[in-house]
């Protein structure tokens, strides 16, 4: 051993350029590679720890009814809160199926029953002084885009007809008014398993604790009465009492302004009283009124957070049944929306986008733009389901097991009511500053409310019949942590339901919010576009897959390159002492200790870039906290090594080869034809690169899988970026590993580099008496470094349009399709090699430059 050390410290001594070429490549791939490693490590538990912490909704999987799927989950989004568009379809039988299966650890069903019209009394108006008035509900909301205004016009008398009957209403207009201002809201309702819910999002626990709030229990009896019992003789159809409990947080946005208006018409005296009423009949009643002006005598104003606390207010002074008027017929169920694909148009920020025209261009009764088809038009008042809620409990939705965090909001709870932002205007023009878009009372808008009020499956079934569930919400037992086994899991689970239900299952493991944006029509008349959060489903499984591809890629570039690189290395180490070798051989060494000298020599550099590798990965631990795995250090340190055995594998094979009589016989200058006649320096160069094929083949290798890994890396980047940037959570993951990504170029790129310097030193050493030659024959400095710089860029151009099929045919197995418009950066393939080329060429040329001719000449 100790002859073979100070072997190799004399030869590095004698060769000190080259040893430094090689230390230097020792220490970048040594310390590149476990800089990168360690880095790795780190970003990719990084993102797993992202995507673990970021991913989880309330649920796993969510089953709904066949027929409700959309064209939007062609890309895998949802509308925010697609569910609550969803009106029952699910069996109770399907739903037990679903419970009873193995793994199921909770199945919470949840039945969007539809709208009631609920009265809240807001305030109280005493008018005694004689004359005609008009009370005026106008509902606005604060943005352009979904301007939802409403206005109710009604009138009263005081002096005469105060009581009206229908005959007096027709006749003059009047309605009665006692004095009570009312607001009519529709509230949505929805049924929940309160056992499933508690354990789904823990809804028992944010329940409001007072004598008078309380969560469900088996005291809160649902009752049905024909109507015939309740005394309406001759009157079909059910009345089903039911307990609620309603939320402490109002679903929708909008405005209430309430003015009271006496009209300038005289009604002080019986006589004016008389020919005022004569003058209203004979121009039509109610269509007169509306054209005569008055004075405003009261103005009130509400928010719709005003209209919500007054519930709140009445029912914690136990006067909500009082106050309220409780009992009335199902108004209207839910419905979904129908959206067209669309061309986004500004793709780069919305890759998604979709239109949204209002149905059949129609309004309601009250003349408000519908979005969503009417699903009780055609039903008679009478013939729809009569309903008596009883409150027991208020709720605080912001105390729920849901995520509150803005990367993994999901539009998707039950409890929380879609959001949008008005950002375009209808000439695509951004809108500065942007708007705000929240639902309102509107029921048939594009933003539906989430439910305010909830109650249970029995009385769902109760009021919808037997298919009153609209989806089952499933959490898997053993499913606590983010990986491909949880999603073959879901995968296999979700398979299994849709097999025994026929209902359609959809895995929700990794979902993200996605920038999706909706051009919102009225009579195929643009209004304006609106950005909103959707659904991306599998995003963060699609983000782990990908990242794990992009970081397993960038370790094998690195350790495909490294192998290149020590094969070139120990190779050009054989070439460069192919005589000393022949001279041993000659002098009485045998083989096997002249390859012992070789392997010895490459594991001795093995054993330095070890030494690195333990000195990086302690410095990364000491900074970064990054904690030290050592069975993975143990394997990165046999793994050099093991490159540093197979590295000089070749040349000790090619020692068996040498003939000392023929290796110490042969002259520096070639006797070989010319491929091409020498006109010029370009053909000058091709020749000198033909002449020695196998040599400059291997520096075209070396060249062109750097390139063209570094090349299928760049495009895995760009299609990664593709993916991060369809979500939210991805743009935030993205932000995580640029530094990796930047890095894993410059190491590959230096790395390169450092092997066509290998090469080329060993070409130019051999060539020493050829360049002798052309400098006494009249070529001057420059022509002899236009010489080495073309070949290293010949070598390049030719190592990159190589290296360019390499990365095509690479790319093409791992998805099976290639982006057509991704592939200019096949443009790389021609300039990084050139680059790697001209400055690999030009590290050994200061050698080159300084030959003496007359030193080679007589020798």
């Amino acid at each position: 051993m100790a002859r073979y050390l100070s072997l190799i410290f004399k030869n590095w001594k004698q060769k000190k350029d080259r040893f430094v070429l090689i230390l230097l490549g020792a220490i970048l791939i040594g310390g590149g590679m476990n800089l990168l490693f360690s880095l790795t490590e780190t970003k990719q538990g990084t993102i797993v720890d992202t995507l673990q912490n970021k991913w989880e909704s309330s649920y796993h999987i969510v089953v709904r009814p066949t027929g409700t799927k959309s064209i939007t989950e062609e890309h895998n989004l949802f509308e925010p809160n697609y569910l609550s568009g969803i009106s029952g379809g699910i069996t109770l039988e399907q739903y037990h199926t679903i419970k009873n299966m193995d793994d199921i650890q909770v199945a919470a069903p949840l039945s969007i029953i539809g709208f009631m019209n609920i009265n809240i009394l807001l305030d109280n108006l005493s008018i005694d002084e004689p004359g005609i008035y008009k009370i005026e509900e106008k509902i606005t909301t604060n943005n352009t885009l979904n301007d939802y205004s409403k206005t109710r016009k009604s009138y009263f008398s005081r002096g005469i007809y105060e009581e009206a009957t229908p005959e007096i209403y027709r006749k003059y207009g009047f309605t009665s008014f006692d004095g009570d201002l009312y607001k009519g809201s529709p509230l949505l309702l929805a049924g929940i398993d309160p056992i499933e819910e508690a354990k789904l999002v823990g809804l028992h626990k944010s329940v409001i604790s007072s004598p008078d709030s309380s969560y469900f229990s088996d005291d809160n009896l649902v009752k049905s009465y024909t109507l015939e019992e309740l005394g309406y003789v001759g009157v079909q159809g059910e009345l089903t009492e039911f307990p609620v409990i309603l939320s402490t947080h109002p679903s929708i946005k909008e405005n209430t302004q309430i003015n009271v208006t006496k009209l300038d018409i005289p009604f002080e005296s019986n006589l004016e009283r008389k020919e005022s009423l004569e003058k209203i009949s004979k121009n039509g009643g109610e269509s007169f009124l509306n054209t005569i002006n008055g004075n405003k005598i009261s103005n009130f104003q509400y928010t719709a957070n005003d209209i919500h606390n007054k519930w709140l207010d009445l029912f914690s002074n136990n006067t909500v049944k009082n106050a309220t008027e409780l009992s009335g017929p199902l108004y209207e169920k839910t419905s979904s929306l129908s959206y067209k694909e669309e061309t986004s148009p500004y793709p780069n920020r919305w890759k998604n986008a979709y239109s949204l025209n209002s149905v059949n261009e129609n309004t309601d009764d009250d003349g408000v733009v519908m979005f969503r088809e009417a699903q009780l038009k055609d039903t008679p008042i009478k013939n729809r389901p009569r309903l008596q809620p009883y409150l027991i409990g208020m709720y605080d939705p912001t105390d729920l097991d849901i995520s509150k965090n803005t990367e993994n909001e999901l539009p998707m709870e039950t409890y929380k009511s879609p959001t949008g932002t008005h950002v375009l205007d209808s000439s695509d023009n951004p809108i500065n500053p942007t708007e705000d878009v929240y639902p309102t009372s509107n029921i048939y808008e594009p933003l539906i409310q989430s439910p305010s009020m909830l109650t249970t499956i029995e009385a769902a079934q109760k009021i919808l019949g037997d298919k009153a569930i609209s989806s089952v919400r499933i959490k898997i037992k053993d499913v606590a942590d983010f990986s491909e086994e949880s999603q073959q899991k879901l995968e296999k689970i979700a398979a299994e339901i849709e097999e025994k239900t026929g209902l359609e299952a959809d895995i929700m493991l990794g979902s993200s919010p996605s920038p999706v944006i909706v051009n919102i029509t009225n009579n195929n008349k643009e209004i304006g576009w609106m950005e909103q959060a959707w659904i991306k489903v599998g995003a963060s499984m699609q983000i782990l897959q990908e990242t794990t591809l992009g970081y397993s890629s960038i370790i094998i570039i690195l350790i495909i390159v490294a192998i290149v690189y020590v094969f070139s290395t120990t190779y050009v180490t054989f070439l460069a002492r192919k005589k000393e070798f022949a001279i041993l051989i000659a002098m009485g060494w045998k083989v096997k200790h002249i390859q012992m000298l070789i392997l010895f020599e490459s594991l001795f550099i093995g054993f330095i870039i070890c030494i690195t590798s333990l000195f990086v990965q302690f410095l990364v631990q000491s900074l970064s906290g990054y904690q030290l795995i050592y069975s993975k250090l143990l394997l990165l340190i046999l793994f050099i090594l093991f490159i540093y055995m197979i590295g000089p594998l070749i040349p000790i094979y090619l020692i068996k080869k040498i003939n000392p009589n023929e290796i110490l016989k042969n002259d520096e200058i070639s006797t070989k034809k010319t491929i091409i006649h020498v006109k010029n320096l370009i053909s000058l160069i091709i020749n000198s690169i033909f002449r020695r094929k196998v040599r400059n083949s291997i520096s075209i290798i070396a060249i062109a899988i750097p390139t063209s890994l570094l090349i299928v890396y760049i495009y895995i980047s760009l299609r990664l970026d593709g993916i991060l940037f369809s979500s939210w959570l991805g743009e935030y993951v993205a932000l995580e590993i640029n530094i990796v990504h930047y890095l894993s170029v410059a190491i590959a790129f230096f790395i390169s580099i450092l092997t066509i310097s290998e090469l080329m030193w060993q070409n130019l050493t051999e060539r020493k008496k050829e360049f002798a030659l052309l400098y006494v024959v009249g070529w001057k400095k420059r022509d002899i470094t236009k010489v080495i710089i073309g070949e290293g860029a010949i070598v390049g151009v030719i190592g990159g349009f190589i290296g360019a099929f390499i990365a095509i045919c690479i790319l093409y197995f791992m998805y099976h399709s290639l982006d057509i418009k991704s592939l200019w950066i096949i443009a790389i393939a021609i300039i990084i090699p050139i680059i790697s080329g001209i400055i690999g060429s030009m590290i050994p040329l200061k050698k080159v430059t300084k030959i003496q001719p007359i030193n080679f000449l007589k020798t």
